[in-house]
């Protein structure tokens, strides 16, 4: 029989009631650490690795407004006299926020005019970049800077770690160097898109690198797709030594975090045929290419459309054999030339995963040329670039005649 004829409740559920409204504040307060500390580290270290003054002064106004979120979560928890010290130290952090915030904003890069040639960035008619986007006031290479010191600083091999963020980080000091090349703007959030479950496909986005036409030439093309994590300027960039000295274009399609589900194929048909009608590009030298699970969507799209491209190029790849061995594509990539790059220590994509793939392209009749390096990793493509394009030169240079399929009529 209840205990409490008005609530109905027992004693035993008076007392676990009371239980949790004592340890709820408890609870909310670890939850809230849980969350704070890590950002605020973020933040700090963005402060000490950005690159440039907006992705520092960026830094310090997140890791201010932390403190003051902070600040206040301490001031409702502690009674009496360190209330105030917290609500006194919350006002001063919400105070040197909002500075830091005007001189970020003030200092917000407007958008780089749309030029033909060079480094592009490309989205399609009802989507752009709005100039105060977190992605907009932050430059790319901070974001980079950061997401690359919070993967390689804790790896054990610091010398490979610090390779890694030199190699990326010089790629983007070219970028900067280059009047013509820095100004644009990141589309990480594309990739946040995703994640939550927005419609990251509106933005229909590309980047590219673009040779500047000879008169009456035609650039060959190479469509390259970028791995889990999202689209960044400086994949086109790192193909621009290639791109002129081999007279092609570099696109590469953004397709959110990069795993080219559902609407990928579209996703690339789209920017392959904005590519096609904007520069002069001679459509038997088409190539389809990807990095790291990028792979997924050269199989997809060299299996949907086989006839719009002349060979694959997979670099540390993903190769699902199950979508390798479909018929669709088995058939369509019979005796044509496919080229795979693999490193040897790659910890994300390991040879094990791609050694059976590439037995299994050559079992159907493909002409795979099959490259190791065995003392590279997953960041094989930035690593050895030389080498790497190098081989890809001399690929394309054995191909006598036409390899592609004749497009079918519209």
């Amino acid at each position: 029989m209840p205990d409490s004829p008005s609530t109905g409740e027992t004693a035993p559920t008076r007392a676990r009631r009371r239980v949790a409204l004592r340890f709820a504040p408890k609870v909310a307060f670890l939850a809230v650490g849980a969350l704070l500390v890590p950002a605020l580290a973020a933040a700090s270290l963005l402060v000490v690795v950005g690159e440039t003054r907006a992705g520092r002064l960026f830094g310090g106004v997140s890791a201010a407004l932390l403190v003051g979120l902070a600040s206040g979560f301490g001031a409702w928890r502690a009674p009496g006299r360190p209330c105030w010290m917290w609500g006194s130290l919350g006002v001063v952090a919400v105070g040197v926020a909002s500075i830091l915030a005007v001189a970020l904003v003030r200092g917000a890069v407007p958008d780089r005019p749309e030029g033909r040639f060079g480094l592009q960035s490309r989205f399609g008619p009802e989507s752009r970049l709005p100039r105060y986007a977190p992605a907009r006031l932050v430059p790319e290479r901070d974001q980079v800077a950061l997401m690359v010191s919070l993967a390689t600083r804790p790896i054990f091999w610091s010398a490979r770690s610090r390779t890694i963020r030199e190699t990326t980080l010089d790629l983007y000091r070219s970028i900067e160097a280059d009047p013509a090349a820095r100004g644009l703007g990141a589309v990480t959030h594309l990739g946040l898109l995703e994640a939550v479950g927005g419609d990251f496909r509106r933005s229909e986005h590309s980047f590219a690198y673009v040779p500047q036409p000879r008169p009456g030439e035609r650039l060959g093309l190479v469509v390259f797709l970028h791995g889990n994590g999202g689209n960044f300027q400086v994949l086109p960039w790192a193909w621009r030594g290639f791109a002129e000295a081999r007279r092609f274009a570099i696109l590469c399609p953004t397709f959110g975090l990069g795993f080219w589900g559902e609407g990928g194929v579209e996703a690339v048909d789209r920017s392959l045929d904005d590519a096609l009608a904007r520069w002069p590009i001679d459509g038997g030298r088409v190539y389809l290419g990807g990095i790291s699970d990028g792979g997924v969507g050269v199989t997809r799209s060299a299996r949907a459309h086989p006839e719009r491209y002349r060979g694959l190029i997979y670099v540390s790849p993903t190769m699902r054999r199950d979508e390798l061995a479909a018929p669709e594509f088995a058939g369509a990539w019979k005796g044509r030339p496919i080229l795979v790059f693999q490193g040897g220590r790659d910890w994300s994509v390991r040879q094990g995963t791609v050694d059976p793939a590439v037995g299994l392209l050559r079992g159907q009749g493909s002409a795979v040329t099959y490259t190791v390096f065995p003392d590279e990793d997953h960041f094989l493509f930035f690593s050895r670039p030389t080498e790497l394009f190098g081989r890809v030169g001399e690929w394309m240079g054995t191909f006598d005649g036409p390899l592609a399929l004749p497009r079918p009529e519209q």
